[in-house]
Order: structure tokens, then sequence, then C-alpha cells
């Protein structure tokens, strides 16, 4: 399991595990093609993917927190 490294602002969390970095953000503080030029404009960036969160922990989400509209 990735181990986190460094937050900024609970908005972009980065993760590693040589040689490959997850970053988790939240969709509504940064659209992902902005991070991805972001990114691109800083760092080579060999493959870049994408995974939403599962179904299951959505609904967790929402049972723990609340439905944000």
């Amino acid at each position: 399991m990735p181990v986190p490294i460094i937050c900024l602002d609970d908005e972009v969390c980065q993760f590693a595990e040589v040689p490959r970095v997850w970053l988790a953000f939240e969709r509504d503080a940064i659209a992902a093609h902005e991070l991805v030029a972001w990114l691109g404009s800083r760092y080579t960036l060999r493959d870049v993917t994408f995974q939403e969160p599962e179904i299951e922990d959505v609904i967790r989400r929402i049972y723990e927190n609340g439905l944000l509209l």
C-alpha cells in the first residue's frame, strides 16, 4: 500500500511507491485535465491513469457524512 508523503490544503494528496506516484484530489477543487497540465509543465509524465472511487466508498461516505448537493 502506498504511503502518504504530502497533502496540500486537503485538495491534493500524494502517495509514493517508487517508481509510481499516486495523487488523490477533489474534483470540485481542480479538474483532472488542469492537474495533468500543471504536472506536465513541471515534470516528465510517462503514464497517467484515473481511477474513480469504488461505489461502496461513495455510499459509505453518503451515510457517514450526508449527501452534499
